[in-house]
């Protein structure tokens, strides 16, 4: 007998209660589909809501650590200036009381001195760097400091080691055996401003790497922090116009100028000259 002949021979009631049977198991089943597809919808949104506090949380840590390396690098770039600017003093101050005739107190400061304050500011500068490439996942426009503070250390490296290395030899005490002074003979007030001169150059160029620091947290916080607070800082906005800011917006921009108008971009291209020429030459 088939299907259509067996449920004819049925009594009325059991066909009812079969379709009421049927319809609970339909409803049943579009029901617990609908269960399933909620719980996968909140499922995802649930997994998105902790991917985003993750992103959150991540962003944050790194604009901590940019934090942290930046001020350490300015810190950096205060206490060698400050440290130049206090020689200057003790330097004029031999000169005027030679000029006196009174008896002068040696300059206390020496070049170990400022030469290990120098290397702190590299390496301080160099862990900024090292930052920024370590990041860049972030945006790879944010090479563009690591190009800025690439040429703040080849300025101030040239300044400190082969510019004002030779005067402030001469100009500065040099300790003895024992804690003593060698004998010391104090420099010319020409040689003074020779050195102030030379001095005010690197003083510039550590001025430059503060102000790039500046600039690169600004950018930060604005890739980082930007859609939490829902506003964007303005770039710096310098006194003198000669001064470069530093923004992503103007990455392609700073790249090219960098590269084609500082000594480090120079050398940068000289150097790629011989490279690519030593290459052509073996191939």
């Amino acid at each position: 007998m088939s299907f259509v002949g067996y449920w004819h021979h049925l009594d009325v009631g059991i066909k009812a209660a079969l379709i009421g049977a049927a319809s609970t198991l339909i409803a049943a089943f579009f029901g617990f589909s609908a269960v399933i597809i909620q719980i996968r919808a909140q499922g995802s949104q649930s997994r998105r809501a902790i991917v985003d506090n993750e992103k959150r949380k991540l962003k944050a840590a790194m604009y901590e650590d940019a934090l942290l390396v930046c001020r350490a690098m300015s810190d950096a770039a205060i206490a060698l200036s400050t440290a130049f600017r206090i020689m200057d003093v003790q330097l004029r101050g031999v000169d005027s009381a030679i000029r006196m005739g009174a008896k002068y107190v040696p300059p206390s400061t020496r070049w170990p001195f400022l030469a290990a304050k120098y290397e702190q500011f590299t390496d301080a500068t160099i862990k900024v760097i090292f930052l920024i490439e370590n990041r860049r996942i972030i945006d790879p426009r944010l090479l563009i400091f690591r190009t800025a503070l690439s040429t703040v250390l080849h300025d101030t490296r040239g300044l400190m080691y082969s510019d004002l290395f030779s005067h402030l030899l001469r100009a500065l005490p040099v300790d003895g055996p024992g804690g003593c002074i060698l004998p010391y003979a104090p420099p010319t007030l020409t040689e003074i401003n020779t050195i102030k001169n030379l001095s005010e150059k690197l003083l510039d160029s550590l001025g430059d790497a503060t102000a790039y620091s500046e600039d690169l947290t600004v950018e930060l916080q604005n890739l980082l922090l930007g859609d939490l607070f829902g506003r964007r800082l303005l770039p710096r906005s310098p006194l003198d116009p000669t001064k470069k800011v530093v923004t992503l917006e103007k990455e392609a921009e700073l790249e090219k100028w960098f590269v084609s108008s500082t000594p480090w971009g120079k050398m940068k291209t000289e150097t790629e000259k011989e490279v690519k020429g030593k290459n052509a030459q073996n191939g």
